[in-house]
């Protein structure tokens, strides 16, 4: 079980710095307006986040705090996605079909976190329910 644990762990962070740099390349193409530019520091602040929210939810010392960063990083990763949704409909690249792949990206971790997310908060009402349940001397059928 644990290897499991940890090789999720390594997966995660595997696609957010894979994703992160894709984002980083798509930034770094994009031309020297005032608009580009602004997009540029926003597009490099949003793809660091999702990694730096992901490693303190990993060292998170409860299931709630767990749940909080799991749940930031998903915000950040939905940021990231709607930031690069701009660059392609604005367009701010010559070629915006090219952002498809990056953004086909986005979708799948934004899934991937959604359902860790809840996954987790499902096990938190699980305990929660347990809990009450011990407390007040009744069982739970299940």
């Amino acid at each position: 079980m644990e290897a499991t644990s940890n090789r999720t762990r390594q997966d995660f962070e595997e696609l957010l710095l894979d994703y992160a740099m894709q984002v980083l390349q798509v930034a770094n193409e994009l031309p020297d307006t005032r608009a580009g530019n602004y997009v540029a520091q926003q597009l490099l602040a949003a793809a660091a986040s999702p990694m730096r929210s992901h490693a303190e939810a990993r060292a998170a010392g409860s299931l709630k705090g767990f749940i909080d960063k799991m749940t930031a990083t998903l915000t950040n990763l939905r940021e990231c996605y709607r930031w690069l949704t701009i660059v392609q409909k604005f367009p701010l690249v010559s070629k915006p079909a090219s952002l498809d792949p990056v953004l086909q990206d986005g979708e799948k971790l934004i899934k991937l976190f959604f359902s860790s997310v809840r996954t987790a908060t499902e096990r938190q009402e699980e305990r929660e329910r347990g809990q009450q349940d011990r407390a007040t001397g009744r069982f739970s059928k299940a």
